[in-house]
């Protein structure tokens, strides 16, 4: 038996223990055995996610958690399978996997890094390149956009000369570490963000207004990127002289194609439409519509018309077509996640007084900033350790027990808390794209992508701290 088999073995021993046997354990002061059987499902399922995969171990947490005897299983399938948050979560999904099959990444890079006005000023260059990513991440699979990107960073520096090892390097790779991981929060259909988001309706019970998330996300994901660009150009004074002369030459591959049009169209509309009931007012006769369809039947709505659209006789979104993009295992995390997150918030289980007196006596008499910094920093440096949707999860869920105890709006924390568990760009381990870009040692050393990267993520939580908070106070 090899050292990855034991490995694998002792952890599901791991898992399972805490799945099926901690309920056994005797109850900690203030819980109850309802309490140490459903803590022990949700520490078994993020124990898994973390050391073995997603997918499993999600699908094993809601078995265990039938057995708790917390509400009759099927109530508890109906609350994981038949919600309306679930429903949309699907439909989101989806429509998600819609925009990766669209194939748009080489459009969005030609546009951006073709603009005559990028000639001779190359941290516009910089900007573009890393904007090019980001967008190209909202519409397509990170992975997928770093591939891409890599190879276009590498022909910048054979076409430019510039030198391995010198500080250039890790600006370019560090920044796509983030710019591209943070397309995966920018809008709530994306991945990351609807783990957030059902995290948060499922602890708070209130509904997540898409149009206030989307119109504090996005804009603040821009405002990061180009923030990070000047703090290389005025605090890291970075050296990227060789790129005034660069000039990018367009994939040949890069043909919009009218169903590739057609499909950029339908993603704009489908978002709009999304947005919609957060913004009309509530008096209008469209209003009473959408109330009676609600997001998830809305969500449904825009996949069977996406559906019904023939282009060149082929419908625009195919089912079959789209299944290989599917995120299945980003499902299954929220089919756990809601209802382990609802019943860790019950009374029956009783932790959630237990977390609010804590948070009580750990951060009264702290200064306000403190407090948003630490929600800001910590899962931003464990996600280094971690899978981002993990730490987002995990931290929007006790970021949403101490409510009442925090003297700030859930929504806006839980936003804060969403995108900085996604500034991954210090360390190998923090998401295969991190793990690619430290394995170029032909370019960059260890300590050059890890240094800059730590750096310039300290500071990126700063500016999100007040920024976003800011920010986030104004929209919610």
């Amino acid at each position: 038996m090899n050292a990855d088999t034991r490995n694998f073995f002792l952890n599901l021993a791991v898992v399972l223990f805490l799945m099926f046997g901690f309920g056994y354990v005797p109850p900690f002061p203030g819980l109850n055995e309802m309490s140490m059987r459903v803590i022990g499902v949700f520490a078994g399922v993020i124990y898994g996610w973390i050391m073995i995969d997603i997918g499993w171990p999600s699908i094993l947490g809601l078995v265990a958690l039938c057995l708790t005897g917390y509400m009759p299983t099927g109530d508890l399938l109906a609350s994981a399978f038949g919600s309306q948050t679930i429903v949309m979560i699907l439909a989101l999904l989806f429509l998600a996997a819609f925009v990766q099959q669209a194939e748009l990444t080489e459009v969005i890079v030609d546009f951006l890094l073709s603009r005559k006005a990028t000639v001779g000023k190359p941290f516009l260059i910089l900007f573009n390149f890393l904007l090019a990513g980001f967008l190209a991440a909202v519409l397509s699979q990170c992975l997928a956009v770093l591939v891409i990107f890599l190879e276009i960073f590498k022909e910048i520096v054979r076409k430019t000369g510039l030198k391995p090892y010198s500080a250039a390097i890790p600006t370019f790779m560090v920044g796509m570490a983030f710019a591209i991981v943070i397309g995966d929060i920018s809008l709530p259909f994306k991945g990351c963000a609807i783990l957030g988001i059902g995290a948060y309706e499922a602890i708070t019970g209130q509904t997540m207004n898409l149009a206030a998330f989307t119109v504090f996300m996005f804009p603040m994901c821009l405002a990061t990127i180009a923030f990070y660009v000047l703090v290389c150009k005025y605090i890291f004074r970075v050296d990227l002289s060789l790129l005034r002369n660069y000039r990018h030459e367009p994939s040949k591959g890069a043909v919009v194609t009218p169903f590739k049009k057609i499909s950029l169209i339908a993603i704009i509309i489908s978002l709009a439409l999304l947005l919609l009931p957060g913004i009309i007012p509530k008096d209008w006769a469209i209003s009473a519509f959408f109330g009676r369809l609600g997001l998830g039947g809305l969500s449904l709505l825009i996949l069977a018309v996406l559906m019904i659209i023939r282009v060149n006789g082929e419908a625009l979104l195919d089912m079959t077509r789209v299944a290989n993009f599917f995120p299945w295992k980003v499902f299954f995390v929220l089919v756990v996640l809601l209802p382990v997150a609802a019943a860790l918030s019950s009374d029956a289980v009783g932790l959630k007084v237990l977390l609010s007196d804590l948070a009580t006596s750990m951060l009264s008499g702290l200064p306000p900033f403190l407090v948003i910094f630490a929600v800001v920093v910590l899962p931003a440096v464990l996600t280094q350790f971690a899978n981002n949707m993990v730490v987002t999860s995990v931290f929007v869920t006790i970021i949403c027990f101490m409510g009442e105890a925090l003297p700030f709006d859930p929504a806006v924390l839980s936003c804060l808390v969403i995108m900085a568990a996604n500034f991954s760009m210090f360390f190998p381990a923090a998401n295969p794209m991190n793990a690619i870009l430290f394995a170029q040692r032909d370019l960059v050393t260890f300590r050059q992508e890890a240094g800059f990267g730590f750096i310039s993520c300290m500071i990126l939580c700063i500016f999100l701290a007040v920024a976003g908070y800011g920010w986030g106070c104004l929209v919610f």
